[in-house]
């Protein structure tokens, strides 16, 4: 099982910075801020937990609250919401 750790939520990070500290790991990012050219890739977010993603996450995500994103070492990420199984 992987490790989860919760993140203090005042702690923006850019999208390099987020794929260098957290690689091969999902993360829940809150207040998103997008590229201005490209609405679909992260600029930078808050990260307020990286690791498993529970039940209320894919909730909250599917309720817009956050978004779960898996960090892929080789730089790329599958993004979307996480629905329950």
């Amino acid at each position: 099982m992987n490790e989860v750790m919760f993140m203090s939520k005042s702690n923006r990070l850019t999208w390099e910075q987020i794929k260098t500290k957290y690689p091969d790991q999902w993360v829940r990012l809150e207040n998103v801020e997008w590229k201005p050219e490209n609405d679909a890739t992260v600029n930078s977010a808050i990260v307020a937990k990286a690791g498993d993603v529970s039940t209320q996450d894919r909730c909250d995500a599917v309720k817009g609250k956050c978004f779960i994103i898996y960090v892929d070492a080789g730089n790329c990420f599958h993004t979307g919401v996480v629905t329950a199984v």
